[in-house]
């Protein structure tokens, strides 16, 4: 979760009806939905995801004491960057998509141009430079980078065996962005850790689902190379380290009757990771998936909690 961050976007294919028409786009033709193509345009962006990415920035950002016109500066640079982010994706894959009869995807079935959201994503993208340089150089430039391994991710980093780097490095960066944007200093350790490792098994996690039609499609990221037990696994393990990490930050700064909560969060977090194994044994990715969401919601909101804790 971040600034800019590669967010999963989960999205369910889409039942609308399509017409064939003469236009292409890029010298292959292509099929447009009918009715307007903004809501599309909005789709192709991933916007759920992209909320969540600027709620939580911006919580995290008000526990430390930023507020006013830089929260605003911060919000509209995490959004702008997210909004890139889930641009270049669909532009970038739109012609695989429609090879893959990718459905979920708005350019790659018409409904938009890969015209319309190549601008989209570099309009979004020149709000993003210059939000982030009016930021400072420390959390701008922080900010940048989170949004460049993302935009490395879509361009061809999730079809190797390194795609967990992208998440790895953009989801540790939230929290520096968001204290050196407080002029707060650097978070503690173990926020990073936590986000980083939210980051890498929330990556792990969201391909369950559809993982073997991801490998059937030549889809080659490190947990469809892995397959679904070595997925299931992989998610497992970052997210049960992502959670220690920041309960044990919570335990440490909050006292006997925080340390005593940690552990039942620990507990409650043992409990849905033995759940993912479980369904994933079961043959259910589908509720592996949503178990390993939980337990990511539940991290994510320990790190909320912490306010000005989060600092090292």
């Amino acid at each position: 979760m971040g600034a800019g961050m590669p967010i999963p976007a989960v999205t369910e294919p889409s039942s609308r009806s399509l017409r064939p028409v003469a236009h292409t786009d890029g010298g292959a033709p292509i099929a447009r939905a009918s009715g307007s193509s903004i809501p599309d345009l909005l789709r192709a962006a991933h916007l759920e995801p992209s909320v969540v990415v600027v709620v939580v920035t911006a919580g995290l950002a008000v526990g430390v004491g930023v507020g006013g016109p830089r929260l605003a500066l911060l919000v509209v640079a995490v959004l702008s960057g997210q909004l890139s982010v889930g641009w270049s994706n669909d532009w970038i894959d739109a012609r695989q998509g429609r090879d893959d009869g990718r459905t979920d995807k708005p350019a790659a079935v018409g409904s938009v141009t890969q015209t319309a959201v190549r601008r989209a994503a570099m309009g979004a993208l020149a709000v993003t430079v210059v939000t982030s340089v009016w930021l400072g150089p420390l959390p701008g430039g922080l900010h940048l980078v989170a949004v460049a391994v993302a935009w490395a991710y879509n361009a061809g980093l999730k079809g190797t065996a390194w795609s967990p780097v992208s998440y790895l490095v953009a989801f540790g960066l939230l929290p520096v962005v968001v204290t050196t944007t407080a002029d707060a200093g650097w978070p503690a350790w173990w926020a990073v850790v936590a986000a980083a490792c939210f980051g890498a098994g929330v990556h792990a996690a969201n391909v369950l689902p559809d993982l073997e039609r991801d490998r059937a499609q030549g889809i080659g990221g490190l947990p469809q190379r892995l397959g679904s037990a070595g997925a299931a696994a992989m998610a497992v393990t970052f997210l049960g380290v992502g959670s220690a990490s920041a309960l044990f930050g919570a335990a440490v700064r909050g006292g006997q009757a925080v340390g005593v909560g940690a552990v039942l969060g620990m507990a409650v977090v043992a409990t849905l990771l033995v759940g993912v194994v479980a369904s994933h044994r079961a043959g259910r990715p589908g509720l592996a998936f949503r178990l390993s969401m939980a337990t990511g919601l539940l991290l994510v909101g320990t790190l909320v909690a912490q306010g000005s804790g989060l600092t090292g």
